[in-house]
């Protein structure tokens, strides 16, 4: 891992998990200069990110603020999941470690992010180049 970068664990009473879809564990890196300021603004509670109320925030709330946000930026509404699908599919076709973005996205096993983020046809001067 890279010195200017932390493994996420938050600081939180639930003891310091993140969680997904299902109820998998997840953990996130970051750089450790956006911890410290998240940690100064928002000191450890309960949540990282918590309602007026002190309670965490939904995952339909968050959706519906991405879709928003990005209705403003973009013209258009993006979920969450073309968000994710999209930051996967660049990393592989950038990078090529399978194994790397399958970690990233949480997948169990290597085949699912094949069978989802790996769906490149070749091109005829891929398959000739130059003939």
């Amino acid at each position: 891992m890279l010195s200017n970068t932390v493994l996420v664990v938050v600081p939180c009473t639930n003891g310091g998990r993140l969680y997904g879809k299902g109820g998998k564990e997840r953990s996130s890196r970051i750089p450790a200069e956006l911890y410290r300021r998240i940690l100064q603004v928002f000191p450890r509670g309960t949540y990282l990110f918590e309602s007026r109320r002190g309670q965490h925030f939904k995952r339909e709330y968050i959706s519906r603020e991405i879709a928003r946000a990005t209705r403003r930026v973009l013209g258009r509404a993006v979920s969450v999941h073309v968000l994710r699908y999209s930051r996967a599919t660049d990393l592989l076709a950038s990078t090529k470690r399978i194994k790397a973005v399958s970690r990233l996205l949480g997948h169990s096993a290597e085949a699912t992010t094949l069978r989802y983020y790996v769906h490149y046809a070749f091109t005829d001067d891929d398959l000739f180049g130059g003939m």
